[in-house]
C-alpha cells in the first residue's frame, strides 16, 4: 500500500523561514542604523493615529493614560514608541498590555528611564509574521504616580523626536528617536500622527499644603493646553529664581507672532495665555528665555 501523503517541501520551508528572517531584519535596520543614502524609505501615506489620554489629576494620585491607535490602514509588524514626561512631577512606573492589540508571536516589551518611556512591539521571524490587522485599539496602559509635592500645573506626555545620526568609517547614518512603525513588507518606516496627553495637576488639600507651597526646583516649561487649540491656549512654566524672562511665539518660518511676557518675574509658577484669533492654522513655536536658560516648544493651531 502506498502512502499517497506528499511530504513538505523543505527547501520551500526553508525559504519561507529565511523570508520571514529577512523582514524582522529589514525592520529592525529601520528601527537602527541605516546609511543617510540607503535603506530607510519613509511612507508618507500612512494614515494611524497614536493618542494618549489625558488626565485630571491631584497631587499624590496614582493614576493610569492608555495609548490608543486608530485609523491604522496598514498590516503592522512592530512598533518603537518613545514618550517624554515633560515633568518631574508625574512619573511612570510601569506599563500594562492587558487587552492591548493582539498579533500572535508579536513581543511586547518597555523600558523607563528618568522621564522617559520607550513601548515596543517586535515580531519574532520563528513563526509565520504576525501583524496587526485591526485599525484601531489599545497599545499600553501607562501606570503614573504624581509627586505629593506637585502643584496645580500642566504636564505635557508626548512623543520624543530627536535625531541621533552618527558617522562611522567616512559614512553618515541615520539614527532617529521618533515613533516608528513598520509593516510586513519592513522596507520602509511608517510614520503615525501623534496626539499628547496633558495631565492637569490639581493640588490636594491636605496637610501637604505647606510642601506643595514650596518654590520649584528647576526651571521648566510645560505643553500649552489644549493643544491643539483654537483661538487661545494657556502655557505654564516654572522659575526657581527671580530671573528676567521672555516669552516668545513663532511661526515655522522663525518669525516671531506674538510676545507674551518680558521683564522681571518673581521665582514660582506661572501662566500666559495666547489668543491666536488673527494667525492662521498650523504648528507654532513658543520659547522661554530667561538671564542664563531657554526652552523651545511646538504647538499646533487648528482652525
Amino acid at each position: 500500500m502506498y502512502n499517497n501523503k506528499i511530504a513538505p517541501n523543505k527547501g520551500n520551508q526553508k525559504g519561507q523561514k529565511v523570508m520571514r528572517k529577512l523582514i524582522l531584519l529589514f525592520t529592525l535596520f529601520a528601527f537602527a542604523c541605516t546609511p543617510l543614502v540607503a535603506l530607510a524609505e519613509v511612507s508618507a501615506t500612512y494614515g494611524g493615529f497614536v493618542m494618549v489620554q489625558s488626565r485630571t489629576v491631584e497631587s499624590g494620585d496614582v493614576f493610569t493614560a492608555e495609548i490608543t491607535l486608530s485609523a491604522s490602514d496598514a498590516n503592522v509588524t512592530s512598533m518603537i514608541i518613545p514618550i517624554v514626561i515633560s515633568s518631574p512631577y508625574v512619573t511612570c512606573t510601569g506599563v500594562d498590555f492587558s487587552g492591548s492589540l493582539a498579533a500572535g508571536t508579536i513581543e511586547k516589551s518597555y523600558t523607563i528611564t528618568g522621564e522617559s518611556v520607550t513601548i515596543t512591539y517586535m515580531a519574532s521571524y520563528e513563526d509565520d509574521i504576525s501583524m496587526i490587522s485591526q485599525t484601531s485599539g489599545l497599545i499600553a496602559t501607562l501606570q503614573l504616580k504624581v509627586d505629593n509635592a506637585a502643584p496645580d500645573y500642566y504636564v505635557a506626555i508626548d512623543a520624543a523626536e530627536v535625531d541621533i545620526s552618527f558617522e562611522a568609517n567616512g559614512e553618515t547614518f541615520s539614527r532617529w528617536n521618533r515613533l516608528e512603525f513598520a509593516d510586513e513588507t519592513g522596507g520602509s518606516a511608517l510614520l503615525p500622527s501623534f496626539s499628547p496627553a496633558m495631565i492637569i495637576i490639581k493640588k490636594s488639600t491636605g496637610i501637604d499644603d505647606e510642601i506643595t507651597s514650596a518654590l520649584p526646583q528647576t526651571f521648566e516649561l510645560s505643553q500649552n493646553y489644549p493643544n491643539p487649540f483654537n483661538p487661545s491656549t494657556m502655557i505654564s512654566f516654572a522659575l526657581p529664581t527671580k530671573s528676567n524672562v521672555k516669552f516668545e511665539i513663532f511661526n515655522l518660518l522663525g518669525q516671531k507672532v506674538a510676545n507674551l511676557a518680558q521683564g522681571e518675574m518673581e521665582a514660582g509658577y506661572h501662566q500666559v495665555n495666547w489668543n491666536a484669533g488673527s494667525s492662521p492654522s498650523g504648528v507654532y513655536f513658543y520659547r522661554l528665555i530667561t538671564d542664563d536658560q531657554s526652552l523651545t516648544r511646538k504647538m499646533m493651531l487648528l482652525k
